[in-house]
């Protein structure tokens, strides 16, 4: 939530820019330019003037068009990341922008089981714990935790290691899984990961603004 909330906010400016754009290209189709439409025919126009008319014209009568396609995208972009697991996902994962679901998806993790540990939960029952409301996608990296626990993997962060964190996350709790406080470790961790990603967030942000 506070990753979506932080987007939001930071592309409202933009939105609304581009949106009184199209409103301003679209006033000006139906005032100055059918005054130079009478002086000279649109065909003889130069190019950027004809892709100007037609960029309004269709802003005019198809804006419903870009709704309906933004709401699809979104929507279709939203349910592949919480349910796709084929063999596609790592590339999916690798990918600047949408590599920020695994990133707060991991920092969520980390987090709640480190709280659910330092309560005396046993990992193997935390992670059964953890899928019952998890997504398909954290659901698929959950059974293979518990399958590489059931191995007998013991560093917990070898338990760990499947493909959901990233490296430097894993190098750092396999220092700490021996030592004493890694429950709490994990959920600075994640915290710490968190923070990352609401930075890559930002970044993301400004660079779309601008």
């Amino acid at each position: 939530n506070t990753a979506i909330n932080a987007i939001l906010n930071s592309l409202t400016y933009p939105l609304i820019v581009l949106v009184l754009g199209m409103i301003v290209s679209v006033f000006i189709n139906h005032t100055i330019l059918p005054q130079f439409a009478s002086i000279k025919p649109i065909t003889m126009w130069p190019t950027i003037a004809q892709n100007v008319v037609a960029f309004a014209n269709f802003i005019q009568y198809y804006w419903w068009l870009l709704v309906i396609g933004a709401v699809a995208v979104l929507g279709l972009l939203t349910y592949l990341l919480r349910t796709y697991v084929g063999n596609g996902r790592k590339l999916m994962d690798a990918v600047p922008v949408l590599s920020l679901y695994r990133q707060f998806a991991a920092a969520r993790l980390m987090e709640v089981l480190g709280l659910l540990v330092s309560n005396g939960v046993i990992l193997k029952k935390a992670l059964r714990i953890l899928q019952y409301n998890a997504t398909p996608y954290l659901s698929m990296h959950l059974l293979t935790m518990e399958y590489r626990l059931s191995g007998g993997k013991e560093n917990i962060a070898e338990v760990l290691d499947t493909g959901l964190l990233d490296k430097n996350d894993l190098m750092r709790l396999r220092i700490i899984a021996a030592g004493k406080g890694f429950d709490h470790a994990l959920v600075r961790q994640g915290m710490r990961a968190s923070e990352i990603g609401m930075q890559r967030v930002q970044t993301f942000v400004r660079l779309f603004g601008g």
